[in-house]
């Protein structure tokens, strides 16, 4: 009798975890596929969302593969029309000719909020409403292997992700749209 009620726990709590993980798969296949930054918004102290100035009127783009690992890149307005005169000579470029041309990719002025913002990261869901990205790459070399965490929200075909390591920062949060 005994072994029948280990057995049946056993069974129970196999069942329990199998529906866990499927709960999470399910989450992570509706974040599947490519969506266009819409817009970043910051909180005021009145409590009303705003549009923040961060890439405003930027282009950008995050892509999720639906079983754990995302990309993104966002642009600031204009990025596209950045000239770099490569010359044909990107594959010829010694370490120190091709420094300063690749510097302007991933940072302007020292600052890197002001330029291209990408990285690529393992994820997954936490407690059911938050994804974590554990960074695998960032243009900038200090966030690298940093793991950021996103409040998440999909309503119709628009996701809303808003950051929850921004110490002393406003609320914010980012909208994407959902591209077909």
């Amino acid at each position: 009798m005994s072994y029948q009620r280990l057995f049946s726990a056993i069974l129970i709590a196999l069942l329990f975890q199998s529906c866990n993980n499927k709960s999470e798969i399910s989450q992570m296949s509706q974040f599947k596929g490519l969506w266009k930054l819409y817009s970043h918004e910051i909180k005021d102290n009145d409590g009303n969302w705003i549009p923040h100035n961060w890439m405003n009127n930027g282009v950008g783009y995050i892509i999720y593969d639906g079983e754990g690992h995302m990309a993104v890149n966002i642009t600031p307005k204009n990025y596209e029309n950045k000239k770099v005169n490569w010359n044909n000579e990107v594959d010829s470029l010694d370490q120190n000719k091709f420094r300063p041309k690749f510097e302007m990719f991933s940072k302007e002025n020292n600052d890197y909020t002001l330029a291209n913002y990408v990285y690529v990261s393992n994820c997954r869901i936490v407690d059911g409403i938050i994804i974590e990205h554990a960074r695998l790459s960032h243009g900038n070399p200090e966030k690298f292997n940093e793991v950021v965490q996103r409040e998440f929200e999909f309503k119709g075909d628009t996701l809303i992700l808003s950051p929850l390591n921004l110490e002393g920062q406003n609320q914010r949060r980012i909208k994407w749209i959902k591209q077909k």
